[in-house]
């Protein structure tokens, strides 16, 4: 009979290998679901944040379009003699205040499908749109650029190239540098450019 009592053991730290096993299986699923609701709940907060971002982007759009449209209206009241002109200014004019409008009222899902649908029935003006925008980018970075270099460029040494020389010296005197290519012959008795 001693073997019974060896067995009635066995089975119970099975029992507690069970038990402590479905615990930690218990704590691994808790763990996991915190974490899987902490990762929503920041994944919610960056993307409020990101829409309160955009929607304040969205509300400046608006604010200088409106500012456009009604410039275009001012330049209408200020010549009112030249008719077709006035009547490009009032319907440009009240498109822009359309567009206003739309951008501060259509939600971002409505505005992807809007241009979406712009790009399948009018492909040339979606084209046309984002040349215009790629445009107006590259005058933003070049007069951003622009404005950089100067204020970076107020320290730089300026000096002066003289054609007749073909040297540029610096007014600081901290370099003069010869920048006329040379003319070498070749074998072949071709002349070559090179620098000295």
């Amino acid at each position: 009979m001693p073997p019974q009592p060896m067995q009635g053991q066995g089975q119970a730290q099975n029992a507690s290998r069970n038990d402590a096993n479905a615990r930690l299986a218990d704590k691994a699923q808790h763990a996991a679901e915190h974490a899987k609701n902490v990762a929503i709940d920041r994944v919610k907060d960056v993307r409020a944040q990101a829409e309160n971002v955009l929607s304040e982007r969205r509300h400046e759009a608006a604010d200088r379009i409106r500012r456009i449209g009604n410039t275009l209206r001012s330049t209408r009241v200020a010549n009112p003699d030249d008719e077709l002109m006035g009547r490009f200014l009032d319907g440009a004019s009240d498109r822009a205040d359309r567009v206003a409008h739309y951008i501060e009222d259509a939600d971002f899902g409505r505005m992807a499908r809007d241009i979406e649908n712009l790009a399948r029935e009018r492909p040339a003006w979606f084209f046309g749109g984002a040349f215009i925008l790629g445009l107006a980018a590259g005058r933003l970075v070049k007069a951003a650029t622009g404005q950089m270099s100067q204020v970076s460029g107020s320290n730089a040494p300026h000096g002066t190239f003289s054609s007749d020389s073909g040297r540029y010296a610096s007014s600081e005197d901290e370099f003069d540098v010869d920048i006329r290519p040379t003319l070498e012959r070749t074998p072949s008795g071709r002349k070559e450019q090179g620098m000295p």
